[in-house]
């Protein structure tokens, strides 16, 4: 028995635009970003979240670079990391709460 993969090839523009950018309370910067990612050929608009804090002289920064294709989507998200007071280490986890409560 012989199997087939088919190959799936994502590239993700290293070009971006900052949509939105918001500060928590607890001094978390949150940004919106939009840019395009490229898939068999297919260019499509994706919308990431990225979260930023400086303590001190370090700066600590993480995102997702493709979180959404729907702007709304993003721009909900990002307002939800705002309001649970969420840290640059905890993006994932959150991200996987607020889509597990959108099934």
């Amino acid at each position: 028995m012989s199997a087939l993969l088919k190959e799936r090839e994502k590239k993700i523009s290293k070009e971006k635009t900052v949509y939105m950018e918001m500060m928590g309370e607890n001094r978390v910067r949150c940004r919106v970003t939009a840019g395009s990612a490229s898939e068999n050929g297919i260019t499509y608009d994706i919308y990431g979240v990225e979260l930023e804090m400086k303590k001190g002289p370090l700066r600590i920064k993480e995102s997702i670079e493709d979180f959404a294709e729907d702007l709304d989507t993003a721009v909900e998200f990002s307002g939800w990391l705002v309001k649970h007071g969420t840290k640059p280490s905890e993006i994932y986890n959150a991200a996987l709460n607020f889509l597990g409560s959108k099934i």
